[in-house]
């Protein structure tokens, strides 16, 4: 057992002085803006063969087997008594239309043995505003 010491200095708490203003407002932690971007960012236009039509779900399930839950949604253009030729897909995550196009104009791809032409959608109000001004640069 151990005796305390008759001789110890007692245990004091000094206050902290600081040199702040009491006035001054609390310090808030920046908020940090996370890029989010239109759909049209996130979004490939696809063409498909003659011949070699392709499903939503079979679009859907190649993307997801590949790169996860990554699709926001499919959009394949059906038409009467015809295949469909084009479809547009919606990434989650904006960066992968980038990652698959890597600066190309066309990525071609195959799902389930079928090809798939990508190419960056333009919007048709993008479409109309590139057109004015390459008009008004000629």
């Amino acid at each position: 057992m151990s005796k305390l010491n008759a001789n110890a200095q007692p245990f004091v708490v000094e206050t902290a002085t600081s040199k702040l203003s009491a006035n001054a407002q609390p310090f808030m932690v920046p908020m940090i803006r996370v890029r989010t971007s239109d759909s049209d960012d996130r979004t490939l236009f696809m063409t498909f063969s003659s011949g070699s039509p392709l499903t939503k779900e079979e679009i859907f399930h190649y993307f997801t087997s590949v790169f996860g839950q990554c699709v926001e949604r499919v959009y394949v253009h059906e038409r009467r008594r015809k295949d469909p030729e084009f479809g547009k897909i919606t990434f989650t995550p904006y960066i992968l239309a980038e990652m698959i196009m890597l600066n190309r104009k066309v990525v071609k791809i195959l799902v389930n043995n079928k090809p798939i032409w990508l190419k960056k959608y333009v919007s048709r109000s993008q479409r109309k505003l590139l057109q004015r001004n390459s008009e008004l640069a000629s």
